[in-house]
């Protein structure tokens, strides 16, 4: 959803924590933020180009 060009999503299911690890590295690295939603993780990107340059 985030490469699509969504810039906010909902982590609404459980992943461990060595994946939570490596998508946060992945995304913060591009800029995202994580934050902690009321039940979810949510990441937000601003400024993302469509398509994403990779």
């Amino acid at each position: 959803m985030l490469q699509s060009g969504i810039s906010k999503v909902e982590l609404a299911y459980d992943i461990d924590s060595d994946d939570f690890f490596r998508f946060a590295s992945h995304w913060c690295d591009r800029g995202a933020k994580i934050s902690r939603g009321n039940e979810h993780f949510v990441v937000s990107l601003k400024g993302m180009n469509i398509p994403p340059n990779k």
